[in-house]
């Protein structure tokens, strides 16, 4: 599966404020490949993340899973994102440990 985004912008409204937490980010990921997104602490990198899997919506630009744009929440969109899973930092509460 190749993930692409392309020019994906996420904005948070915050009361009166927008605060934009990923502006226009472009990033491949080949089939079969994996990337790693680092940056500082508060960058945007876990924002991303959500976006992909479908956790916070994406304000603008696309995200393409196999060259289709599955930009917006839809049935058939949930079906392809489930290919695509998030692992969060704390390993206990993320995998069955037991």
């Amino acid at each position: 599966m190749k993930l692409a985004l392309d020019s994906l912008t996420v904005r948070y409204r915050t009361g009166s404020r927008i605060l934009t937490a990923v502006d226009s980010i472009d990033l491949v990921v080949p089939e079969g490949q994996t990337v790693g997104l680092v940056g500082e602490s508060g960058s945007g990198k876990s924002t991303v993340a959500r976006a992909i899997v479908g956790l916070v919506p994406i304000t603008s630009g696309r995200l393409l899973l196999d060259d289709i744009d599955r930009t917006r929440l839809t049935k058939k969109n949930v079906e392809c994102r489930r290919r695509v899973q998030m692992v969060f930092q704390d390993p206990y509460s993320s995998l069955n440990h037991v």
